[in-house]
């Protein structure tokens, strides 16, 4: 069963990662697409390993260690990486936001 769930997570994945490389090629204009790909690929997986690597794991360790259970810690794990995703997806609005606000004020 745990082959099959990998299996279906991977297929997932791939078809995911796929689409939105093809769906952003068609809406990013061709002179500014390498730069924003580059952007893309650098907070996603900048993102990934700092949620995963860098944190979940000590946290799942310490919390084993602590005594608690392997549910719990993978859970709390779970819940913090998440967290982590909400504030960035909070500063990438925010700046986007911020962005638009000064170009339509230099336009003016």
């Amino acid at each position: 069963i745990i082959f099959l769930g990998s299996f279906l997570i991977g297929t997932g994945e791939v078809i995911i990662y796929a689409s939105s490389y093809a769906i952003a090629s068609n809406l990013i204009p061709e002179e500014i697409r390498a730069r924003l790909f580059g952007v893309y690929n650098t907070t996603f997986f900048l993102s990934w390993g700092l949620a995963c690597t860098i944190i979940s794991g000590p946290l799942i360790d310490f919390l084993i260690g602590e005594g608690f259970g392997e549910i719990f810690a993978y859970q709390t794990a779970f819940l913090v990486g998440a967290l982590i995703t909400l504030i960035g997806l909070i500063i990438f609005l925010a700046l986007e936001i911020w962005i638009k606000l000064k170009n339509n004020i230099v336009k003016k």
